[in-house]
């Protein structure tokens, strides 16, 4: 049965339609309440939130937008394989475009599962984030907040040295197998190459977060207690502040 480009047009269309739908189910959240966001605290408090909740507010933000993009992303590109596949199967004159129309189905259910992946699942800044605000005491807020942002930034190198490392795994051992062929043979092992280069040397949007919080908070007053010799016999005890 051949299929013609109208009908291969309405394919994709709807393919569309159905994930956009499901986005839709999967994306919808609760309204997000900024840390430090108490409807039972005062106006001062509400209004204040500790600079550790307006960091890890931010790294949620921002890892929620990388997620929500990195979605789109695999929902288009899901869309546009399937029409694609549909396209192939309609070439009923050629068994062997018809067989890669149906490896072409498989294949796009990839990047459509990952795009309801990345909708419906929060990143790990988001669910920390979502946690912490159950917080009523912004002391233990706060100290749950630099906790966050210190296992984030953890987690963020882990996971950078150890897909670093993987990528220069698989170079080396490409590289090492290279025996003189045509120069596009080494496109792959060099890509993989720079790849390790990047995550070794650039640091993780929870280790960047972590630095400019640990910089801002260095510049808060931080008291010292003071014990010495007083100059004319005894002891001498103080508070000092350092601005």
């Amino acid at each position: 049965m051949k299929y013609s480009a109208k009908q291969v047009l309405k394919a994709a269309v709807s393919s569309m339609i159905i994930v956009g739908s499901a986005v839709q189910v999967f994306a919808e959240e609760r309204p997000t309440v900024p840390p430090g966001v108490n409807l039972q605290q005062g106006e001062q408090d509400r209004n204040q939130p500790s600079v550790a909740e307006q960091y890890l507010f931010r790294l949620a933000k921002k890892s929620k937008g990388r997620r929500m993009v990195r979605g789109g992303v695999y929902a288009v590109a899901g869309a546009a394989l399937l029409a694609n596949a549909i396209s192939m199967l309609g070439q009923e004159d050629d068994w062997i475009i018809q067989y890669g129309g149906f490896l072409a189905v498989v294949t796009s259910g990839i990047p459509l599962a990952g795009s309801l992946f990345s909708f419906g699942f929060q990143g790990r800044a988001e669910r920390t984030c979502k946690q912490i605000q159950a917080i009523a005491d912004r002391t233990q807020r706060e100290r749950a907040c630099e906790d966050a942002l210190s296992r984030l930034a953890k987690k963020g190198r882990k996971g950078r040295m150890v897909w670093g490392g993987l990528l220069t795994f698989l170079t080396a051992s490409m590289t090492a197998s290279f025996q003189g062929g045509p120069p596009i043979d080494f496109i792959l092992p060099a890509s993989l190459g720079a790849g390790a280069l990047y995550l070794f040397l650039v640091k993780s949007p929870a280790e960047r977060t972590n630095r400019a919080y640990l910089e801002k908070r260095a510049l808060k007053p931080s008291p010292t207690l003071v014990f010495g010799l007083a100059p004319h016999g005894g002891f001498r005890l103080g508070l000092s502040m350092q601005y």
